[in-house]
């Protein structure tokens, strides 16, 4: 007889219901797309979506990245001058990897993509843990801390198989991958660059060999048994993987892994929300302490700022055709102007707690 089935942990409810939302979210401005398509104006430059994955990436990442900075200036741990001193220090780092950013070519270049990319995804991993640890579903190990890096290890050796993969093709010139050679490697001697280009390969062998042996000493059974015991966390690294490559089949881009970054810190917090007790007395409704203690405020925020980024992103497509002289609203929804704020979000949430 078959083993029962074990029923899905919270972290795996809160994961799919992310997961439903970000494709709620893409078929809201398919929508929008299509009605572009048959009603709207014949330069396609000049649409509201200019292409329905991207766009629901924009529309709902920018009220969270304005929600969250909003509660972390708000929260108690903002009461010491020491973590305003950090805060500042973040958006100097911030600015300067902006910078950087454009400076490379921006989101027109392979190069600064790809390490935007990397940084963002470092940051969606290392939540994906915190809410694993925080719903309560991870077993109790003596080092919390500990357990955190042991797990996060398996998302970073997958990323970095992939950028291994990758630098190895640029540095022999393989396939598509040639484009991108002298980008990287410049007018280094071909032998040279072979050689650089197998290095990281090399060591990620290296490392997941030395891995293999660190998890077969720390647990009876070694990798299997930690993944079976973290299943949890696992299945949402699958699931993460298996949006990176529907995206890319989808849209021959990665957008989602940001959306669906947003929807799962929705859905934690509101999971959060009915755990807690309401305050008493109830705040009174529409105050900046209802949104941020009540789910219904909670929602409310989100719900009205995402209407707002809606109606902002219509006015400048309809009223000036996208046009970047519009600034005050291309620099906040457009698609040149996204990385910026998400290179700040992304930055910002490193400040010590």
């Amino acid at each position: 007889m078959a083993p029962a089935a074990r029923p899905l942990t919270e972290t795996e409810r809160n994961w799919l219901w992310a997961f439903g939302l970000v494709v709620a979210s893409v078929l809201v401005c398919w929508g929008i797309y299509a009605a572009e398509q048959a009603w709207g104006p014949h330069d396609r430059s000049q649409w509201m979506v200019l292409h329905p994955v991207e766009s629901a990436m924009r529309f709902v990442a920018l009220p969270h990245f304005l929600v969250g900075f909003l509660f972390l200036a708000t929260s108690r741990g903002m009461r010491r001058a020491r973590s305003w001193a950090w805060l500042a220090a973040l958006f100097g780092v911030g600015a300067l990897l902006s910078w950087a950013f454009g400076s490379a070519g921006g989101r027109h270049a392979a190069i600064p993509r790809i390490l935007f990319l990397t940084y963002f995804a470092v940051h969606e991993f290392r939540d994906e843990v915190f809410f694993y640890l925080a719903n309560g579903d991870a077993p109790l190990e003596k080092d919390p801390k500990r357990l955190k890096w042991r797990v996060l290890v398996a998302p970073l050796l997958v990323w970095l198989s992939f950028t291994s993969v990758a630098l190895l093709g640029t540095a022999y010139e393989v396939g598509g991958l040639r484009k991108y050679t002298e980008a990287v490697f410049g007018s280094m001697p071909e032998s040279a660059r072979h050689a650089l280009g197998a290095v990281p390969l090399v060591a990620l062998v290296i490392t997941i060999v030395l891995l293999r042996r660190y998890y077969r000493r720390r647990y009876v059974g070694g990798v299997l048994e930690f993944v079976r015991t973290h299943r949890p966390i696992f299945v949402v690294f699958g699931g993460l993987l298996g949006l990176i490559l529907l995206d890319l089949v989808v849209s021959g881009r990665i957008h989602s892994i940001v959306t669906l970054h947003v929807t799962a810190w929705y859905v934690f917090v509101m999971r959060g929300f009915g755990k807690r007790p309401p305050p008493d007395p109830p705040p009174r409704h529409f105050t900046w302490k209802w949104m941020r203690t009540t789910r219904a405020g909670f929602a409310f925020l989100h719900v009205g700022l995402l209407v707002a980024m809606l109606i902002a992103a219509a006015v400048w497509a309809y009223a000036y055709g996208n046009a970047p002289s519009a600034y005050g609203l291309s620099v906040f929804v457009s698609r040149d102007a996204f990385p910026y704020w998400t290179i700040m979000h992304v930055t910002i949430s490193f400040l010590p707690r």
